[in-house]
């Protein structure tokens, strides 16, 4: 039933417009997010989620033309297989082992399915992202709570349920974008996750809120032609904030604002960046980033020692290991993540990045990709800002956090089955708003001076 109603047949691409659903479609996708939680080991971790969504992709291969109807959905189908080429020669030349590299084409081929799937959903409604999402909002919470007695609070929250309720506060509002409650909502969900030690995701949903009350401002008029240059001043704006934020939170800390326990571990984490950084200017200011995550050090030195062709799929090496507990110095909290990937994958090199992580495992073409995703994400932004958009209250926390963990997370499962919706997603606004201003006339510019001359009075 599923196969006939959102996989539509080939049809042009509306300039706005989503068809309507059934309920019973709707009520598929909830459930086709829901299972997310559900994890099943074929060649790594696979969710009953892209499971299914793989069968979808292979049962309608025939419809394959339809990616390549949409500009941008061409140039990310390209950017996918050049990454996988640039994988598969890299895990050639480096001899990778079958468990590895199974892993890290399957990794790639998993997220083209599921891209191609949503894309071909989207295509007809952009709102059956929302249903999706209202499943997936509820399988993390079920599989939270099935795996609480092995969590403690702040993991739970970190691991379980900030995510979903960052989802259902943008899901929710969808209906009252401009509702002061939304803007409360992400103010609490910030305060709770400053409360339990997700510091990242309190600045996100902060920054979230900031973004709405400007969205209040700015989005009542359309500037359709300006969405570009939007995306450049938001990619601008966000360094900015977000060594502002870091600098501001590192002060309130230090001042023992937010207790001794963070008080402790931003001067441990601030006191390694500074270091590691080389005691210069601009040190301080991005100290805390540099020392929380020092994986990104040593993927940056991974990649300059192989920046074309990578070191292959789950790539390890014991010099980049001992190189990152060198980095660490006496972190605890590096030492505890440091024992977890040596159980799981002992040499592994880190990361701790989507795109960083791409680029160490397949080289070049692996940051390529995800360096276009990125400029993705800030055009729906700019999007968003420039244009009437009815999921703004969704939009807008969702791609903040999706453009924190292009930089700054691992490809998780779960990240990796979002990402291909969020990439979807985007790809299908970004190709509507093209059709919209491919049958807009571009508005005449007006004459220096010529808007100084009052119109003439009627003599009749």
């Amino acid at each position: 039933m599923i196969g006939a109603s959102p996989y539509p047949r080939p049809v042009p691409l509306r300039a706005g417009e989503d068809q309507p659903d059934a309920l019973l479609v709707k009520a598929l996708l909830f459930l086709l997010g829901l299972f997310c939680f559900w994890e099943i080991r074929v060649f790594g971790a696979l969710t009953a989620t892209e499971l299914v969504l793989f069968v979808f992709a292979f049962l309608h291969l025939r419809d394959l033309r339809l990616l390549f109807s949409g500009q941008i959905a061409r140039v990310v189908v390209v950017l996918l297989v050049l990454w996988l080429g640039a994988q598969v020669l890299t895990d050639l030349y480096r001899s990778t082992p079958f468990r590895d590299w199974s892993r890290g084409w399957g990794k790639i081929v998993i997220w083209a399915a599921s891209f191609s799937v949503f894309y071909h959903w989207l295509r007809a409604n952009s709102r059956r992202a929302l249903w999706f999402l209202w499943g997936v909002a509820c399988g993390l919470t079920i599989g939270a709570v099935l795996r609480m007695e092995n969590y403690t609070a702040i993991l739970l929250w970190k691991f379980g349920l900030a995510l979903p309720c960052l989802l259902a506060c943008g899901l929710l509002f969808t209906r009252w974008p401009r509702s002061p409650l939304y803007g409360i909502a992400l103010l609490a969900l910030s305060l709770a996750g400053l409360a339990l030690s997700f510091r990242s995701y309190s600045g996100l949903c902060f920054v979230a809120a900031g973004l709405w009350l400007v969205w209040l401002r700015v989005g009542r008029k359309e500037r359709p032609f300006v969405v570009k240059k939007t995306a450049w001043w938001l990619a601008g704006a966000s360094v900015a904030v977000l060594l502002g934020g870091v600098f501001v939170y590192s002060s309130l800390a230090l001042d023992n604002v937010f207790g001794p326990e963070q008080r402790f571990r931003t001067e441990q984490q601030m006191r390694r960046g500074i270091g590691l950084l080389g005691n210069h200017a601009m040190a301080e200011p991005v100290g805390l980033i540099a020392g929380a995550r020092s994986e990104f050090l040593v993927a940056l030195r991974a990649i300059s020692d192989s920046p074309l062709l990578g070191h292959g799929s789950w790539a390890k090496n014991p010099f980049y290991t001992d190189l990152w507990m060198s980095l660490a110095g006496e972190s605890k909290i590096t030492e505890i993540r440091l024992a977890e990937v040596e159980e799981m994958e002992p040499g592994l090199i880190p990361s701790h990045s989507h795109i960083l992580g791409a680029w160490v495992e397949a080289g070049l073409m692996g940051g390529v990709f995800w360096g276009y995703v990125l400029g993705l994400s800030y055009a729906l932004l700019a999007l968003v800002f420039c244009t009437r958009q009815p999921l703004t209250p969704l939009l807008l926390p969702v791609y903040a956090l999706f453009l924190w963990d292009i930089f700054f997370s691992p490809l998780s499962t779960q990240g990796r089955l979002l990402s291909a919706l969020y990439v979807a997603l985007a790809v299908v606004l970004l190709e509507r708003h093209r059709a919209k201003l491919a049958v807009t006339p571009r508005p005449a510019a007006v004459p220096a001076g010529q808007n100084l001359v009052p119109p003439a009075r009627s003599l009749s």
